[in-house]
C-alpha cells in the first residue's frame, strides 16, 4: 500500500515539475502583462464557447469541449504594422466555404515585417459596419498541417493610423471548422503568407488527427 502511494505521489510530483518547465519554457519566470492578457482572452473564449447560447460549437458537442488549441503567446508576432488606405472604396467579393459570393469593401493593405522579411495583407471591412477595423483573411505555411487549412482571421484596428498592430497571437479559426451551417469568407490569393505564422488558434478536434 504504501509502495503504491509512493509512486502516485512521485508520478503527480514528476508531472508538476515538468507542467512547471513547460511554463517556463513558454513564458519565463515573469510572463509580460500583454502575455497574461493574451492567455486570459483565451480562457474566456474558451469558456465562451462552451457555454454561450451563440457559440458555433454544436450543443451536442459542448460536453466534451475541453478548450481550443493554441500556440504559446509570443511577443514577436504582434506586430507594428503600416496601413495603406485603397484609393477607392471598391467592393469586391469573396468566395465562402458554401461557395457563396461576399461582398466586403477593400480598405487597403498592411505592410509588416517578420523575422527580417517583409509581408503585406490586403485588408477588408463588412459592408454596413464600422470602418476603423480591418478583417484580414490569411493562409500560411502552417496552413493544413497545424493549422485550418481553409485560413484563419485576425483583426486590427485602425483608430489611430499611427499606432497599428498586427497581433497573429489573435489569429482565429473561421466558425465553418466548428459547424458546416456557418458560411466563412475563403482568404484571397494575395493573401497567402510564405512563412510559417506559429501563433494563434492552432486546428480543431478530430480534423487535427
Amino acid at each position: 500500500m504504501n509502495n503504491r502511494t509512493n509512486s502516485t505521489y512521485i508520478f503527480a510530483t514528476v508531472g508538476l515539475v515538468f507542467f512547471a518547465i513547460l511554463l517556463y519554457q513558454f513564458f519565463g519566470d515573469n510572463p509580460s502583462p500583454y502575455i497574461l492578457s493574451v492567455v486570459e482572452t483565451r480562457k474566456q473564449k474558451d469558456y465562451q464557447f462552451k457555454n454561450a447560447s451563440d457559440s458555433p460549437i454544436k450543443e451536442a458537442d459542448k460536453a466534451t469541449f475541453e478548450g481550443l488549441s493554441y500556440f504559446p503567446a509570443a511577443e514577436n508576432y504582434r506586430i507594428k504594422a503600416v496601413f495603406t488606405p485603397a484609393a477607392g472604396r471598391d467592393t469586391l467579393v469573396l468566395q465562402t466555404t458554401k461557395a457563396e459570393k461576399r461582398k466586403m469593401l477593400k480598405a487597403g493593405i498592411l505592410d509588416f515585417e517578420l523575422f527580417d522579411h517583409k509581408y503585406k495583407l490586403s485588408a477588408f471591412t463588412h459592408i454596413g459596419q464600422a470602418q476603423d477595423e480591418l478583417f484580414i483573411p490569411f493562409k500560411d505555411l502552417t496552413s493544413g498541417v497545424s493549422t485550418y487549412g481553409g485560413g484563419r482571421y485576425v483583426e486590427v484596428s485602425i483608430t489611430n493610423l499611427n499606432d497599428i498592430w498586427l497581433d497573429f497571437n489573435k489569429a482565429y479559426n473561421p466558425s465553418c471548422l466548428y459547424n458546416e451551417s456557418y458560411s466563412c469568407p475563403i482568404p484571397p490569393s494575395e493573401n497567402k503568407l510564405a512563412v510559417e505564422i506559429f501563433a494563434g488558434e492552432k486546428m480543431y478536434g478530430e480534423k487535427h488527427k
